[in-house]
């Protein structure tokens, strides 16, 4: 499974078409920061990557992942950040705070589904051989 953690419905359902053009895994979005959390406390089965939202309501997308990165359970899991944000100190702060990977928002279907792939290739393909 993948998982989308985004407020914008919209922006989910394009993601996931997207990721389900680049892999056969689920795409699972959930839209609260803080039903994600709850979701991945209960999970058995990780994701085999997280992408999360940086502007959310009630908690944004840094202490989302803070607490991911908290947990030893998630330390093998790639985080990517996936956001609007045109700010590049925010794709700074994100990879200081332990994201795997910085990617911008796109309109672009097609530029979506390639960062896709990219991430594919060198975030969890790698991974999911060592589990």
């Amino acid at each position: 499974m993948v998982l989308l953690i985004d407020d914008d419905k919209d922006d989910c359902d394009i993601f996931c078409d997207a990721a389900n053009q680049v892999s056969e895994c689920k795409c699972h979005c959930v839209h609260s920061p803080v039903d994600a959390l709850s979701v991945l406390a209960k999970t058995q089965k990780l994701p085999i990557c997280i992408f999360l939202d940086i502007n959310m309501p009630v908690m944004d997308g840094f202490a989302v992942l803070k607490q991911i990165r908290s947990n030893p359970k998630f330390s093998n899991v790639p985080v990517v950040v996936y956001s609007t944000t045109p700010n590049p100190n925010e794709a700074k702060r994100a990879l200081a705070s332990g994201a795997d990977r910085f990617i911008r928002k796109t309109s672009d279907y097609s530029r979506l589904v390639s960062m896709l792939r990219e991430v594919k290739t060198e975030l969890i393909d790698g991974r999911l051989g060592n589990r």
